[in-house]
């Protein structure tokens, strides 16, 4: 099977805009969010499409659509892409940044790893001890993982520059093989890049080599998952921690057997990351005159939002009302039964049509650069916690509007918890305490007196 024309075209566009951007911005590209979402943009939408071809007839979302729609949303998406680098890079001001060891500190004592790693475990573990009886307790599990995702990762960021540099590859291990407990692939690798990112940012990036063996096990943890997952079931997985560990451990043994589950895992494998098939079979079905879905999709993000305190029926209410991806499947007249894999410019898409993707693509650029100007330099919390949400929904492309949602609602959340640790610091823990925790702005100097062991923090005299 050879790849097509417009496929290839639009793929050498996709990697040109890339390229261009990242000629463009010059310097330190991890520090910009909006770089990263281009490139999870021509990941789902062009990248894919090289898989789809090595591995044909794999991925059963193709089925449902056909070539000449595939093309045409092909065609349109780049379009959309184009537009947002356009976009993202006439509103981003582009200034040189300083090195952090001699300007403002991002991270703040309020991120401890001492109080935050407890907590972040504690809320890992939660999902263990909680019955899935009820709509109100699947919820309620669902908002502790995304909760659990910010002290988690502020607390491990925390540790390893708090540590000599020798701690780092062990901190690292332990992180991700916690994380891959919790039968969730997507977990392990955004919660890994999250934490790779934000030290980069910090201006403490691992060594190629190091990043080289954690990706290294983040890919068999990842392939041990699938594993087990064709091999025992889900629920296998999610029972409790000791089940967990030796059905992962049974899915290890057998992570080499091909005549078991090789099929299965590059089927879940290649469908995962294709943002074309469903969004092709929405374009075919606008085009056949069925009435776009309008602002509903959208609209269930803002209505997971509120609290089921102060909106009890929420939890009670019709489920394609508090997920963008099950409205579209029920508007589209598809399987409610499928997990569908769409992607946020296939939800833009579903919306309104050719309009609300292009118009979606240019909020999404002013919504990015706006954020890497503000966040670029700052110390406080709150620019911290922001950052991270962007950073982890970016990440989770597939997951739609959902996600920003979510982790929006869990970042106001964090930035309440913290604000009671600063107060509480401020209050018993003296003057220094007090400049540490409330200073947005903190001295060059306090980088080494924060993190006196980390390599490379040499300061210029003052």
């Amino acid at each position: 099977m050879n790849i097509r024309t417009v496929t290839l075209i639009a793929l050498a566009i996709q990697f040109a805009t890339i390229i261009s951007v990242y000629v463009w911005i010059k310097e330190q590209r991890t520090r910009y969010l909006g770089f990263l979402f281009l490139c999870i943009l021509v990941g789902f939408h062009g990248i894919t499409e090289i898989f789809q071809v090595v591995f044909p007839g794999i991925n059963h979302f193709r089925d449902l659509t056909n070539e000449q729609a595939l093309d045409r949303w092909i065609v349109w998406v780049t379009v959309a892409i184009v537009i947002y680098a356009a976009v993202y890079c006439t509103v981003l001001q582009r200034k040189k940044l300083v090195d952090l060891r001699n300007g403002p500190l991002v991270m703040v004592r309020a991120f401890d790893w001492r109080i935050n790693l407890p907590l972040g475990i504690l809320l890992k573990l939660f999902p263990f001890f909680t019955a899935m009886d009820s709509a109100a307790n699947y919820w309620l599990v669902a908002m502790v993982i995304y909760l659990s995702g910010f002290p988690l990762l502020m607390g491990i960021v925390d540790l390893i520059l708090s540590k000599p540099s020798s701690w780092q590859i062990p901190i690292m291990i332990v992180y991700v093989v916690f994380l891959s407990l919790f039968d969730t692939r997507l977990l392990v690798l955004t919660s890994f890049i999250s934490m790779v990112w934000l030290l980069s940012r910090l201006g403490h990036a691992p060594r190629i080599w190091k990043l080289l063996l954690i990706t290294g096990l983040c890919g068999c943890l990842v392939i041990t998952i699938s594993q087990s997952r064709v091999m025992f079931g889900r629920e296998a997985l999610r029972s409790n921690i000791l089940m967990t560990i030796s059905t992962m451990a049974r899915g290890a043994e057998n992570t080499f057997d091909m005549n078991k589950s090789s099929k299965g895992i590059l089927e879940d494998f290649v469908y995962r990351f294709d943002g074309n098939a469903i969004s092709s079979v929405y374009m075919n079905e606008i085009d056949s005159g069925v009435v776009p879905a309008g602002f509903g999709p959208i609209l269930t993000g803002l209505y997971l939002c509120i609290p089921s305190a102060v909106m009890p029926s929420k939890l009670e209410s019709d489920v394609r009302w508090r997920l963008d991806k099950e409205y579209l499947t029920q508007h589209y007249g598809m399987s409610s039964e499928i997990d569908y894999v769409v992607g946020l410019f296939g939800v833009f898409y579903g919306c309104y049509g050719l309009a609300s993707l292009l118009l979606g693509s240019v909020f999404m650029a002013v919504l990015y650069a706006w954020l890497d100007n503000k966040l670029m330099l700052v110390g406080s919390v709150t620019h911290t916690l922001l950052f991270s949400c962007f950073l982890q929904s970016a990440l989770m492309y597939e997951q739609n509007v959902d996600v920003y949602m979510l982790n929006l609602r869990s970042a106001f959340i964090m930035v309440v918890v913290y604000w009671v640790v600063g107060r509480f610091f401020n209050m018993f823990g003296g003057q220094q305490a007090r400049h540490k925790q409330r200073s947005h702005k903190l001295d060059p100097r306090s980088l080494a007196e924060l993190y006196p062991n980390q390599e490379g923090t040499v300061l210029p005299k003052t």
